[in-house]
C-alpha cells in the first residue's frame, strides 16, 4: 500500500474554485468561521483530517458537497440513488 501525503493545502483557494463564502466553507470541516479565517491567513493549519477533506474538495468536489448538504432536493436525490 502507498503513503498518501496531504500536504499543504490552500483553503482560500479552493473556497473560491467552490465559490463558498468563508462561513459556508468552515461548516464543510465543522471549524468556526474565525478558525477557518486563520487557515487562509495562514496563522493556523488545519489539522490533518481537515486537510485531507480539503484535497478531496479540491479534486472531486461533487463526492464532498452533496453529502454534507442540508438542501432537501440534494437528501431526496441521495437517497434516491443509493436505493439502486
Amino acid at each position: 500500500m502507498s503513503t498518501v501525503d496531504v500536504g499543504t493545502v490552500d483553503a482560500k483557494a479552493i473556497r473560491k474554485q467552490l465559490d463558498l463564502t468563508q462561513d459556508e466553507m468552515a461548516t464543510v470541516p465543522g471549524t468556526s468561521p474565525s478558525g477557518y479565517k486563520k487557515w487562509e491567513q495562514g496563522t493556523r493549519q488545519p489539522s490533518s483530517a481537515a486537510r485531507t477533506l480539503l484535497r478531496i474538495m479540491e479534486k472531486e468536489p461533487e463526492a464532498v458537497l452533496p453529502a454534507l448538504s442540508t438542501d432537501k432536493s440534494t437528501e431526496e436525490k441521495n437517497d434516491a440513488t443509493a436505493s439502486h
